[in-house]
């Protein structure tokens, strides 16, 4: 299972938390969508700390226009 081969390697390393893509995967990946899954399972008995990387909607739109990419975009609010 992913998540407990994430928890084994931040125990392994000592990881003060993990970075993970936003829960839409930025592009709607699903291993991307997998990983993050992934790694929010592996890091709650611990409460490690977790950062989700994601775009800001005006440039996930910029990107989808300039090369027909399917990037989501959040609102800074989001």
């Amino acid at each position: 299972m992913l998540a407990a081969e994430v928890a084994a390697t931040a125990a392994q390393v000592a990881a003060d938390g993990l970075v993970v893509f936003d829960p839409s995967g930025v592009t709607g990946h699903p291993d991307h969508r997998a990983a993050t899954a992934a790694a929010l399972t592996a890091a709650a008995p611990t409460a490690l700390p977790v950062l989700g990387w994601t775009l800001p909607a005006r440039v996930a739109q910029t990107l989808n226009a300039d090369y027909g990419a399917a990037f989501a975009g959040h609102r800074p609010d989001d």
